[in-house]
């Protein structure tokens, strides 16, 4: 909702607009934050653990090899661009 706020004018999606990296992230919070959610911890309590993992695991998988390669790889895709 915030996203959608802040692009008024952006057609798609903050997943459709995101990076590979962005992306990567969402999903692996998105699996952390059921994972917490079994484990019955507050909403607030969630909201701080996965602010403090999205900071790690950007910080970690922007420096990674494989990441980048895919970024580059992916980025025209995200872009709208068609490949060739």
């Amino acid at each position: 909702k915030t996203w959608k706020l802040e692009n008024p004018h952006t057609e798609g999606n903050q997943r459709d607009n995101g990076t590979a990296l962005d992306n990567a992230l969402m999903a692996h919070l998105e699996s952390l934050n059921s994972l917490f959610i079994n484990q019955e911890k507050p909403i607030d309590v969630r909201f701080g653990l996965l602010q403090g993992e999205a900071e790690k695991y950007r910080e970690s998988a922007s420096k990674s090899r494989a990441m980048q390669r895919l970024q580059s790889q992916s980025t025209p895709l995200l872009g709208g661009e068609k490949k060739k």
